[in-house]
C-alpha cells in the first residue's frame, strides 16, 4: 500500500513537471508577439484610460448647454416671535388718558392693557421654527462663447489622448519587433557557431588520422584545438546573448521570463516606401498632437475674450415654506413660483481678463514654436533614417557577396587539403573567413531589418 502511494505521488509530480515544461514552450509568429505586446503593455493601458478620461470630460462639457436644476432645503430656529408693534405704544395711550382724566384712566388702563396685549399678539408672527425649500432652474442663454469654446477644447483633448495612445502603440510595436529580429539573429549566430564547431571537429579528426599515418605533426592538432577553444567561447557568448534577448522579448509580450519561446523566421515583406517630408509630418502623431495643442490654445483665447462679454441666463424658482410667507405667515406649508432673466456684466476686472488673454496668446505662440521645432527634428530623423537604410542595404549586398566567396574558398580549401596540396593552416584560415563572413552577413541582415523598421517608424507607418 505504501509503495503504491509513493508511486502515485511520483507519477503526479512527474506529470505536473511535464505539464509545466509543456506550458512553458511557445512557438510564436511576429504578428502574435505584436498582438500580445499591445494587449499586456501597461503604457498602452494607461493611454487607453486617458482616452476614456478625455471622452468623459467631453461629455461633461456638453452638459453646460443644458439647464441646471437645484433643490435646496433649510431649517431656521429663532429664539423669539416677531412683533410688528412695540410694547410701549399702549403704555403711551394710558399716559394720555391719565393726563385727560386721572379717574377714568384708573379704571380704563387695565382694560386697555389687555386689549393692547391681545392686538400685539395678533399682530405678531411666529418665526421660531422655519422650514424653507426651493427649486431653482437656470438655463444659460448667452455666455460669451465660453461654452462652445470649452466643448471644442474637450473634443481636442480627446483627439490628443488618442494620438498619444497611437504613439505609445507605435513605440511598443517598434520595441517588440526589434527584440523579435534580435532573437532571430542570435539564433542564426548560434547555428553558425555550431556549424563552425562541426567543421573544426571534423578537421581535428582528419588531422589525427594524418598524424597516425605520419603525414601531420602535433602542432597541426594544436592549431585546430586553439581555434576550437575560441569558437567554444564564442558559442557560449552567443547562447547567453540569445537567452537574455528571449527574456527581454518575453517581458515585452507578458510571458514569464523563463518561457522557452521558438520564433518563426518569417521572410520580411519587401515593400518600397515612397514618402516626402510633408507626408511624414502628416503621419507623425507628435505633429498631430502639437497642432491640436495650437488649436487648444486658440480656444483658450476665445474663453479669455468671453470674459469681456455679458452672460445672460433664464431663471425660474419655486419656493415652498412653513410658515406660509404668502398667507399671513400661517403655520402651514405653501409655495409660489417666479421667473426672470439674469445678466452678469463685467465692469472692473482690473485688467485680469487682459492678462488672461495675453497668457493664452503666449501659450499658442509657444506651441507654434514647438511645432516648428518638432518638424525640423523629424525632417532630420527622416534624412538620417533614409541614409541608414541605404547604407545597410549596400552593406547587406556586400555581405552576401562575401559569403558566396567564403563558401567557394572553403570548398576549394577542403578539396586541396584532401589532395594534400595545402596544410592545416590554410584550411583553418578558410574556415575562419567563412565564419567571419557568415557572422557579418547575419549582422547585416538584422541591421537592415532594424533600419527598415526604424524608417517605417520615422515615417509614421507603424
Amino acid at each position: 500500500m505504501k509503495k503504491s502511494f509513493i508511486f502515485i505521488i511520483c507519477t503526479l509530480v512527474v506529470f505536473s513537471t511535464a505539464s509545466d515544461a509543456f506550458a512553458q514552450n511557445r512557438t510564436l509568429t511576429l504578428q502574435e508577439c505584436l498582438q500580445m505586446a499591445l494587449e499586456q503593455s501597461k503604457g498602452v493601458q494607461i493611454k487607453q484610460e486617458e482616452v476614456k478620461k478625455a471622452e468623459n470630460v467631453k461629455k461633461e462639457a456638453r452638459t453646460a448647454y443644458l439647464p441646471k436644476l437645484d433643490a435646496r432645503l433649510a431649517y431656521l430656529h429663532l429664539s423669539d416671535k416677531l412683533y410688528l408693534l412695540p410694547d410701549d405704544k399702549f403704555s403711551q395711550l394710558g399716559n394720555i388718558l391719565n393726563d385727560i382724566n386721572p379717574l377714568l384712566a384708573k379704571f380704563a388702563n387695565p382694560l386697555l392693557t389687555n386689549i393692547g396685549n391681545t392686538i400685539r399678539e395678533e399682530l405678531s408672527v411666529d418665526l421660531r421654527n422655519n422650514y424653507v425649500g426651493a427649486l431653482t432652474l437656470v438655463q444659460p442663454v448667452f455666455m460669451g462663447g465660453k461654452i462652445k469654446a470649452s466643448n471644442r477644447m474637450a473634443a481636442i483633448g480627446v483627439d490628443i489622448a488618442k494620438q498619444q495612445e497611437e504613439l505609445e502603440k507605435s513605440e511598443t510595436l517598434f520595441n517588440v519587433e526589434s527584440a523579435y529580429w534580435l532573437v532571430i539573429s542570435l539564433e542564426n549566430k548560434v547555428k553558425t557557431a555550431e556549424e563552425y564547431q562541426k567543421l573544426l571537429l571534423k578537421l581535428e579528426s582528419d588531422v589525427k588520422e594524418l598524424e597516425a599515418e605520419g603525414m601531420a605533426v602535433k602542432s597541426d592538432i594544436l592549431k585546430v584545438r586553439v581555434k576550437l577553444n575560441e569558437v567554444n567561447m564564442n558559442f557560449t557568448k552567443a547562447e547567453n546573448g540569445l537567452n537574455l534577448s528571449k527574456m527581454q522579448l518575453c517581458q515585452y509580450i507578458g510571458l514569464p521570463l523563463n518561457t522557452n519561446i521558438e520564433l518563426v523566421n518569417e521572410k520580411p515583406e519587401i515593400t518600397a516606401i515612397h514618402t516626402n517630408i510633408n507626408e511624414v509630418w502628416g503621419n507623425r502623431q507628435e505633429i498631430k498632437s502639437l497642432e491640436k495643442l495650437v488649436d487648444l490654445a486658440g480656444e483658450k483665447e476665445k474663453i479669455a475674450l468671453s470674459g469681456y462679454l455679458p452672460e445672460v441666463g433664464f431663471l425660474a424658482n419655486y419656493i415652498y415654506s412653513n410658515p406660509n410667507f404668502f398667507n399671513g405667515f400661517k403655520k402651514e406649508f405653501g409655495g409660489s413660483w417666479n421667473v426672470g432673466i439674469t445678466m452678469k456684466i463685467p465692469i472692473t476686472p482690473w485688467g485680469a481678463q487682459n492678462y488672461k488673454l495675453k497668457s493664452a496668446k503666449n501659450e499658442r505662440r509657444i506651441n507654434e514654436i514647438r511645432l516648428g521645432e518638432a518638424k525640423e527634428k523629424i525632417e532630420l530623423q527622416y534624412n538620417q533614417a533614409n541614409y541608414k537604410l541605404t547604407e545597410s542595404d549596400k552593406k547587406l549586398f556586400a555581405a552576401n557577396s562575401n559569403m558566396e566567396e567564403a563558401d567557394e574558398n572553403l570548398r576549394y580549401a577542403k578539396l586541396a587539403f584532401e589532395e594534400g596540396l595545402v596544410g592545416v593552416t590554410e584550411v583553418i584560415e578558410a574556415q575562419t573567413a567563412w565564419f567571419r563572413a557568415s557572422s557579418e552577413k547575419e549582422d547585416a541582415e538584422i541591421e537592415y531589418r532594424i533600419n527598415k523598421l526604424y524608417f517605417k517608424k520615422v515615417n509614421g507607418n507603424l
